[in-house]
């Protein structure tokens, strides 16, 4: 949790195979429970799409930051499709610009490979 809102992170390689789009339907529950939740409250979901540094090879992206921007909208498209309002979401990929961990080391990639829903109160957004 920061200051303004509740950060949860989904480590992308359980919703997605390496360069990849398509959501694993076994984090499908997943999904379901946190969309469940979310739209009892009131809140915005900022859906953040995040890779390491790893150049891309044999994708359909062509870098990092179109591979993040797309896993954000797959997830957001997602969160709309089992009820979230459109005006409640917004997705963004920020590529390897904002690690979690080193990239020096398989570990570090790891997390840095993920997905981030920010969890804004809509008591908030006006001092945002």
């Amino acid at each position: 949790q920061d200051e303004r809102a509740l950060r949860i992170v989904i480590q992308s390689r359980k919703l997605f195979e390496p360069g990849a789009i398509l959501l694993n339907p076994h984090y499908d529950a997943l999904l379901e429970t946190l969309a469940a939740r979310l739209r009892e409250q009131p809140v915005r979901v900022a859906v953040e799409g995040h890779t390491d540094q790893t150049p891309l090879s044999g994708s359909s992206f062509p870098s990092n930051l179109s591979l993040s921007a797309a896993r954000a909208a797959a997830v957001g498209e997602r969160l709309l499709s089992l009820g979230m309002e459109k005006s409640r979401i917004s997705v963004a990929g920020f590529g390897a610009e904002r690690p979690a961990a080193s990239n020096a080391t398989v570990e570090g990639r790891g997390l840095n490979r993920r997905i981030v829903l920010r969890v804004i109160p809509e008591a908030y957004l006006d001092v945002l």
